[in-house]
Formats: C-alpha cells, sequence, structure tokens
C-alpha cells in the first residue's frame, strides 16, 4: 500500500460540489429503476425462497456498459439461483435473452473448495439509450446461516426508483421496520404478523444532482428490515457453541513452542501484539466469511494449520485460542466492515446481514481491547476506522451481547514534524526533518521502505513538505521500524533545496499549512446540499518550523485557531533569537459530517471561521545577520 505524506495520506474522498446540489430528480440519473419488486417467502426453519423483478431504463449513454453486464450473485454452499426471464425492450421491440447461454462461475478460485460464491452474468449486447432491461430470477436459501433463524436488511443503493415494493410472507410472526426520511414508503403488517409488505407511495431519488462523488451516509437511506427475533441476546448462541467446540482442539506443535515465550511477557499489551504478529506471518488470508463451506463457523485448528490460510472466523479462531493460552479472555466479534458507518438504525434487532466480519474482544478482567487478527498491520488499541465505533455482537454461548466497539480517538494516530530550515547560500536553503509517527498507522510504510529504499521514502515526503522548491539531494540519516507490525515509527532526515519559496520582490511567502481536509471545506458549496460531507480518516498532527535567519516584513495576523466538533486547527508564528518559528496542530476527530438542518449553522461557521485562516501568508525577508547554525 502507497504512504501518503502525513499532511495528506489520511485525507481521502472529501465531498465537494457544484452550487445548488440537490437530489436528481428521477428523469436526470443515468439508470432509472422504474420496478423493483421483491418477494420473499420464509419456511419456520430459516430457509427461504425469493423472487426478484427488475425493470431498468437507460437514460444516458454513459450507463449502456454499467447495465450491459448484469451480475447474479449467490452462495453455492447455501443457495440456488433459477434465472426465469430475460431480455430487453428498444423502441417497443423486446429481445428475449437466451438462457441456455447462461454460465454459472466462481467469483473467486484462489483455493478451490474453499469459496462457495458464485455468480451468473447477465449480457445484454443491444442496449441503447432509451433501452429497458427486465430480468427475473428465484434465490431459494436451503438453510439458514444461524440455525432456524431468518432476518434480512435491504438497504436502498443510491439511485432513482419509480416502483419499490418488498413482500414478506412467513411461517413465524415477524418483527418488522422501515426507516425512511423522505416519506417515500409506507409499510403494512397483517395481525398476527407473519406478513409484511413495504411499498413506495411515489417516485423517489436517492441520487445527488450537481455533487462530485456524492456521499450519503446511511442515516439517509431507505432500510427495510424484517426477522424472527425482537432482540440480540439468542442470536448467535449456536454459532458460539459451535466456535467453542471448534476452540478445544489443539494448535500447532510449533505455535505452542511459540507460546511459551509469550507467556512470560508481563505487559499484557505486548502479549497480544505478539499473538497478532505471529497469526500475520503464519497464515494467509482469505476474504468472505459466507463464502466457506462452513458459513459462521471456522474450520478445525488442524485443518487451518494444515492449509496456512483462512477466513476471518478462521482466524479469530487461532487468535482466541493463542489468547486464552497466554491468560486473557478472548472472544469472537461480530461486526460489519464497510468503508460507509451504518446507523444505529441497523442495529435495532437482528438481521443475517448486518455483519460480515470477525473479530476479537480481549479481556484481562479489568481493561479492553478489540482487535482484528487479519489486518496485518493491526496493533493493539487499534481497529481500522472501517470497523472502529461501529456495534460489534460479542458471541457467548450463554447469550450474545451487543456492545460498542471503541471508536477511534484523533490522538491515537498522531504524527509530528520538526523542521529547521535556513539559508546557506544565494538560492539554497537546508532542510533538517524529525518526523514521529505514534499510536498506529494505518499504513504499512515498512514495507513500502523494504520495496523502495528509505531514500525514496523520505524524498517523497520532504518534497510535499517544500513546494515549489527544486530538490537538489535528500539524505535518509535515521529509520526506526516497530519490531512486531514493521510500521514506520520516526525518521530523520536532510536536504537541499534551490529557489525555496521565492515571492518575486516582495520577499519569501511562508503558508506551509497542508491539510487538504481544509482547503476543500473552504471551498466546499453548501448552498442547496443534499448530500453529506465525508471528511476522512480521523488523525491529529503537530507541525514545529524553525525558519533560521529569516524575520517578518510588516505586521501580520498570521495566528488564528479554529474549533469545530468535527476538526480544530490552530496556527501561530513567533519570534525566536534564531529566526522565526512557525507551530501548528490539528486534529481531524469525525470521519464525516451528516449535514442535516442541526448542522447548518455550524458547517457554516467552521467554514468562515476556515476562510479567515487557513491559507493565510506571511511575508518573510532573510535577516541581515548571519543565519549559520
Amino acid at each position: 500500500m502507497k504512504f501518503f505524506s502525513p499532511l495528506l495520506f489520511l485525507l481521502v474522498a472529501l465531498i465537494s460540489s457544484f452550487a445548488q446540489a440537490r437530489l436528481a430528480r428521477n428523469s436526470e440519473v443515468p439508470l432509472l429503476v422504474k420496478k423493483l419488486l421483491r418477494e420473499t417467502h420464509v419456511a419456520a426453519d430459516g430457509s427461504s425462497r425469493e423472487k426478484w423483478h427488475w425493470v431498468l431504463r437507460v437514460q444516458r449513454p454513459e450507463a449502456r456498459e454499467e447495465v450491459g453486464a448484469r451480475p447474479i450473485r449467490f452462495y453455492k454452499n447455501f443457495e440456488e439461483v433459477k434465472v426465469l426471464r430475460a431480455g430487453t425492450r428498444t423502441q417497443g421491440q423486446w429481445t428475449e435473452m437466451s438462457l441456455n447461454d447462461l454460465q454459472e462461475r466462481a467469483v473467486t478460485d484462489e483455493s478451490p473448495g474453499f469459496s462457495s460464491l458464485h455468480e451468473y452474468i447477465l449480457s445484454f449486447s443491444d442496449v441503447q439509450e432509451g433501452s429497458e432491461v427486465e430480468f427475473e430470477y428465484e434465490i431459494v436459501t436451503k438453510r439458514a446461516l444461524e440455525p432456524n433463524f431468518w432476518g434480512q436488511s435491504f438497504v436502498l443503493d443510491t439511485g432513482a426508483y419509480d416502483e419499490l415494493q418488498w413482500k414478506i410472507v412467513s411461517e413465524k410472526p415477524l418483527t418488522s421496520a422501515l426507516q425512511d426520511p423522505g416519506g417515500a414508503m409506507k409499510m403494512q403488517v397483517n395481525k398476527n404478523r407473519t406478513q409484511v409488505l413495504l411499498k413506495s407511495v411515489k417516485p423517489f431519488s436517492l441520487a445527488l444532482a450537481d455533487e462530485d462523488e456524492p456521499y450519503l451516509s446511511n442515516q439517509k437511506s431507505i432500510l427495510m428490515m424484517a426477522g424472527f427475533l425482537s432482540d440480540w441476546k439468542s442470536y448467535g448462541v449456536a454459532s458460539a457453541k459451535a466456535f467453542e467446540q471448534k476452540a478445544q482442539g489443539a494448535l500447532a506443535k510449533k505455535d505452542e513452542q511459540f507460546l511459551g515465550k509469550v507467556k512470560v511477557e508481563k505487559d499484557k499489551a505486548r502479549r497480544i501484539q505478539m499473538v497478532l504478529k505471529r497469526i500475520s506471518d503464519r497464515f494467509r488470508y482469505f476474504g468472505d466469511w459466507r463464502a466457506s463451506e462452513q458459513m459462521y463457523v471456522p474450520r478445525s485448528l488442524d485443518e487451518i494449520n494444515r492449509t496456512s490460510f483462512g477466513d476471518c472466523k478462521d482466524f479469530a479462531l487461532v487468535a482466541v485460542k493463542m489468547l486464552r493460552s497466554v491468560g486473557l479472555e478472548a472472544k469472537p466479534v461480530w461486526v460489519l466492515n464497510a468503508d460507509n458507518p451504518p446507523g444505529s438504525f441497523l442495529y435495532k434487532f437482528p438481521t443475517d446481514n448486518a455483519f460480515n466480519h470477525v473479530i476479537v474482544r480481549v479481556s484481562d478482567g479489568s481493561q479492553v481491547w478489540w482487535v482484528d487478527p487479519t489486518n496485518p498491520a493491526a496493533r493493539v488499541h487499534f481497529l481500522a476506522d472501517s470497523i472502529a465505533g461501529r456495534d460489534g455482537l460479542v458471541l457467548d454461548e450463554k447469550g450474545s451481547d451487543l456492545q460498542k466497539i471503541r471508536a477511534l480517538k484523533a490522538e491515537d494516530y498522531r504524527t509530528s514534524l520538526v523542521a529547521e530550515i535556513w539559508p546557506e547560500n544565494v538560492g539554497i536553503t537546508q532542510v533538517k526533518v524529525k518526523s514521529d509517527y505514534e499510536g498506529f498507522s494505518p499504513v504499512t510504510s515498512g514495507e513500502q521502505i523494504k520495496l523502495d529504499g528509505a531514500k525514496a521514502f523520505v524524498q517523497e515526503n520532504i518534497q510535499r513538505l517544500m513546494p515549489p522548491a527544486s530538490l537538489l539531494r535528500v539524505r535518509a540519516e535515521e529509520m526506526t521500524l516497530e519490531r512486531e507490525s514493521g510500521n514506520l515509527r520516526a525518521y530523520s532526515a536532510s536536504a537541499e533545496f534551490e529557489n525555496f519559496w521565492v515571492k518575486a520582490s516582495t520577499g519569501i511567502g511562508f503558508s506551509p499549512v497542508r491539510e487538504e481536509v481544509l482547503e476543500r471545506l473552504r471551498a466546499l458549496s453548501l448552498e442547496g446540499r443534499a448530500g453529506d460531507i465525508y471528511l476522512g480518516k480521523v488523525y491529529s498532527h503537530r507541525e514545529v518550523i524553525l525558519l533560521r535567519g529569516y524575520r517578518q516584513l510588516g505586521e501580520t495576523n498570521f495566528s488564528c485557531a479554529v474549533r469545530s466538533p468535527w476538526l480544530d486547527f490552530e496556527q501561530k508564528i513567533q519570534d525566536d533569537k534564531r529566526g522565526l518559528l512557525y507551530v501548528s496542530s490539528f486534529a481531524l476527530k469525525e470521519p464525516e459530517i451528516r449535514y442535516g438542518a442541526e448542522e447548518k449553522r455550524s458547517v457554516r461557521k467552521l467554514q468562515q471561521d476556515l476562510r479567515s485562516c487557513a491559507g493565510r501568508q506571511i511575508l518573510l525577508l532573510q535577516s541581515t545577520a548571519s543565519s549559520s547554525r
């Protein structure tokens, strides 16, 4: 994975938009869902039969490729698919697709027999602008993932819909719920709760118009849910019992010998880290947990050891076994691993698609650690932001417990940079840099250093520090890599630049704020905005730069501070007997802004504060006194 500058690498996909942002009209979207009908029949044992009927209309040329090949994916170990009908309608002419030509294929085949994820591809070759694509298929779920349980959550994709309906008929009473912020749907439930009808009352849109890279938080999505249970305690108990049976197996002899060394380590956090590193070194990770023949239940320890690979539940089993062996309490945890944070509505009651990943909860009786054994860069006290702060179901034979996983804080990942800059000769500037990385680094920079070399890594980072100067030379002086994870903890370097911050005859201009999120928020159009704002991964950064031999040119209002629920920023410059000292601090505290009526005033104030603060420039002159070090 590529390592970016500490000022940039956690700033991804901030949404910028044009004026008058709004939800798109149904006539404006490239691909319109004219009709989506879903009918589900559920047996008392949790098996089910579903029929899906789609009608899609191509309204823009760019949608032709998207609709030209439609996959229908299913898990062959517990599902069967039958395509009933498919074809296109262009200028009123219906063209039937020959179902004899449909090919079933495995989606993942890295380890034959391990994955059961398969798909059919419906190929519509004659699609034009104005064409309609129509197809129907059945999915039969032969057995429940969790014995005698059925539950589904149906989150609508971003797009526009003319007609939508989901009908559920069950042999057992159902718990049901609907999240519908725009009032586009209605829900009807019969008296004994065995039939639920969710139906649109009008055409509606979840597509954003006039916004680049549109982003909607799950709180603004339509979410339909139904299931057998109304609380979480009994959900997952059968899988927990099966997990504990697997945990009675034996570890490999070499792993037992390794754990003997771990047991003598007094620091419990270090014990956990040693186990995580061991698992990362020993086993290869395969993805989707539902794709294996075991479904929710891991394979045996003997099988995992023999093959040296597994999915997340296999990794969790090995981790639980090892951690218990070194005197810690460890339990598997189901969680949803997804970039877009799920809302709390998804966890009103159990559904099978509320989770897609397994991590581990570790405790010594007084302290709790949440760890992900599948993450090769994982560290104690940290989970990736796609997991941290989510609801997790802690599995236990006596009853499952839905708990909130510890959220990331800005101080969990913090970087600092100390630089010294001084003029040496006419047009030549010397730089010395020391950078520290504390907490967890989500980027395995150690791997990049091994591949590209320390000099290339340092050069890439220092060049970002000094635009638009020309780099003449760079030297990596010291690198500190963490023993267990290989992540970068610190480096020091020196460099030489030409034409450093030259601003014609007015002297040298200094404006070192490089957090991209600040610039984008300053420029973001909020007028009529319909979407939310994705900021990026939380982190904090502090920067101290000594400008040796420089002084201010005139008065300045360079120093300022910004505070908000989402981010904080402060910068100041002060006289130093050696020159000028620039200090800035930045903390991104939340990954997204859920932009609604309550937030509008606060976001506008944040933007105004940033516009009056970030991007200010101070003009500098080189001191006539000696600037030698």
